[in-house]
């Protein structure tokens, strides 16, 4: 069952990157995560991803659950049979707000599920901070896991999409992917209005 397998894969070996953070910080950090997205309901902006130690905090309290909870969307409610439809062997897969990969993890490990060939496709991730360290450990690394194989090309940027400078990139990020997830967009957007 690919929601099972996901959940052990994802729970199996996880690392707390000391280099970032040390685990007498962990539990303060998941502290304030969370208080900053109980404030976001209210007048409170979003978390600085900009932080490392930030960052560190989400890829071990969030991610797991978060890809989880997109893999059980994706085949409970058809969701994922409709973003594959149409999709060929060589599909171009763009990522907006990509954080750690957790959506990125769940549609990866559905379309290996269907039979498609993940060696074929070529994957774009953006986000506004560098993600590179936890979506290494906690995307990249577990798709090969998951799936025996990875993208033939994965692409990383940094760029902060809802900026007004934004709209260069956006102009050609947008007609080069078949398939565009936005996880945290309207996030962001609120964040930015605040």
């Amino acid at each position: 069952m690919p929601l099972n397998q996901l959940w052990e894969v994802l729970h199996n070996e996880m690392i707390l990157n000391e280099i970032i953070i040390n685990f007498a910080e962990i539990q303060t950090e998941v502290t304030n995560l969370r208080k900053t997205y109980s404030g976001m309901a209210g007048n409170g902006g979003g978390p600085n991803f900009n932080d490392a130690k930030v960052r560190e905090a989400y890829a071990l309290a969030y991610h797991p659950g978060h890809a989880h909870a997109y893999l059980q969307i994706m085949l409970d409610q058809g969701l994922g049979d409709s973003l594959i439809q149409g999709l060929g062997a060589q599909a171009s897969v763009g990522v907006l707000g990509a954080g750690a990969g957790a959506e990125t993890l769940a549609f990866l490990s559905f379309f290996a599920n269907r039979g498609f060939q993940l060696d074929g496709v070529t994957l774009s991730l953006v986000d506004q901070a560098d993600w590179a360290v936890q979506r290494q450990e906690c995307c990249i690394g577990k798709i090969q896991e998951i799936t025996g194989m990875l993208p033939k090309k994965i692409d990383s940027f940094i760029q902060d999409v809802v900026s007004p400078d934004a709209f260069s990139f956006l102009s050609q990020f947008v007609p080069s992917n078949d398939l565009i997830f936005c996880p945290a967009i309207y996030t962001e957007l609120e964040a930015k209005k605040k």
